[in-house]
């Protein structure tokens, strides 16, 4: 269940959204970050020089289940969204589109999250990355309520 606010979206219209290349495109970003992640895990792992630690593996692990999770959550049906306007027949076209542009843009910073937060272990210049990563999370969730409470 994505949950946005208050406001169930189980009376609403039965909406369908069917992806566009936007989508495609945030979808395919979040799984070559996931597979940049598992390649630095492998590299940093046979390297003889760098000391291995297991965070790397949880942290591959959550990167992992966290792209599953979110990419689940991007094919909902718009019963299972919380928004966090009231919907009705006019905008509830408009409200599920940016919940579901939330979930996969959310999807592909997460991803950055986890990938940047791995390599702080190894590079100090990684810290800059979490942090503007963690960034663009709190920026894209106020865009998301200003756009929501826009077009209510």
């Amino acid at each position: 269940m994505i949950n946005l606010g208050r406001y169930s979206g189980k009376k609403a219209p039965n909406v369908r959204f069917h992806p566009v290349l936007v989508d495609r495109l945030l979808e395919g970003a979040a799984f070559l970050l996931v597979l940049i992640l598992w390649g630095c895990i492998y590299w940093f792992y046979t390297l003889k020089e760098v000391v291995f630690t297991p965070n790397a593996w949880i942290i591959g692990g959550f990167s992992l289940v966290s792209f599953m999770i979110l990419g689940i959550c991007s094919y909902l049906p718009v019963r299972f969204v919380n928004f966090p306007v009231p919907v009705n027949e006019r905008n509830i076209g408009i409200q599920y589109l940016l919940a579901i542009r939330l979930t996969r843009v959310m999807n592909v910073i997460l991803n950055l999250m986890f990938l940047s937060g791995m390599l702080m272990e190894y590079s100090q210049l990684s810290s800059v990355f979490f942090g503007i990563s963690f960034l663009l999370l709190i920026l894209a969730f106020i865009g998301y309520y200003i756009l929501a409470y826009r077009y209510r």
